[in-house]
């Protein structure tokens, strides 16, 4: 830890910093988390553009704030208003499917397996 008095400011502010972003950014995450529910639950399209419209504007403050950067904010903005559309399209009667990620864990799982 630096002993001089400039250093132990510029910590002291890097502290407040870091707890400040931390806190938007947690507040970023909980809101999409939120809209990315709503999507997967098929609710009424209509909570989901009030959701989609709240959750943009909290990610463009936080890009605004420099917590992120804009192009995140806006590749972030870009693949729910995707999400959304790809909702609007299906069927609801559709089940999600599997993810090929979960399938190839099950796929490797078995044949650690079968060679023990």
């Amino acid at each position: 830890m630096a002993n001089h008095r400039q250093a132990l400011k510029r910590h002291r502010q890097s502290l407040d910093r870091r707890a400040r972003n931390r806190h938007h950014r947690s507040t970023m995450k909980t809101a999409v988390k939120s809209l990315e529910t709503a999507i997967e639950e098929r609710e009424s399209k209509e909570t989901i553009d009030a959701l989609y419209k709240t959750v943009s504007s909290v990610i463009d403050r936080v890009a605004g704030k420099g917590v992120i950067k804009s192009a995140t904010a806006s590749r972030k903005i870009s693949r729910l208003a995707k999400a959304i559309a790809k909702c609007a399209d299906a069927p609801k009667a559709a089940a999600p499917k599997s993810t090929k990620k979960s399938a190839a864990k099950s796929t490797k799982k078995t044949a650690k397996k079968s060679k023990d």
